[in-house]
């Protein structure tokens, strides 16, 4: 028997926002790949990277992302060089990638490795984003697993990988 689920979800034809931390890696690609199939259901908030800001900012271009953040303050200009004109907003450090995680998108993919990619993640989950993430990745990332509290409204939900790319359980 099917168990019911108190999870409203929305209608297939809904456009969902999301924010892509980490956009330059292999996740971020795949997960930009997975968008751009279905351009109508999705709309790019925000994409962060850490140092490759020319690829940071045709990414944010081809996918019509309305802010983009480097974490590495040192590339922040060319950053800003390189979206002059296209009206995408841009920040830097880790502050930027943060202000990236905050923007309001419903969906937050955490695709940065380690403990760099901790805080922008809590930062969407305090503010009530669904933020896939790796279990593993996050106990690496946390020192002890029991320090935070999450607030009553963030569900944490860990991603499996199948053997057909991912999934959440």
């Amino acid at each position: 028997m099917p168990v019911a689920s108190s999870v409203k979800r929305a209608p297939e034809t809904a456009e969902r926002s999301v924010t892509i931390l980490g956009a330059t890696g292999s996740i971020g690609a795949s997960t930009i790949d997975l968008l751009k199939r279905e351009r109508a259901r999705y709309r790019v908030e925000a994409v962060s990277a850490n140092r490759n800001a020319a690829s940071l900012a045709a990414l944010a271009r081809e996918v019509g992302a309305r802010f983009a953040a480097v974490g590495d303050p040192a590339v922040y200009r060319e950053l800003k060089d390189e979206l002059s004109g296209s009206g995408i907003e841009a920040a830097a450090g880790e502050s930027g990638v943060i202000e990236a995680a905050q923007r309001p998108a419903q969906w937050v993919i955490g695709a940065i490795t380690g403990a760099a990619g901790l805080r922008p993640s809590l930062a969407a989950a305090e503010r009530g984003a669904i933020v896939p993430t790796s279990p593993l990745g996050l106990l690496l990332a946390t020192p002890d697993p029991g320090w935070r509290q999450f607030p009553p409204q963030v569900t944490v939900r860990p991603v499996r990988r199948t053997s057909h790319g991912t999934g959440a359980e």
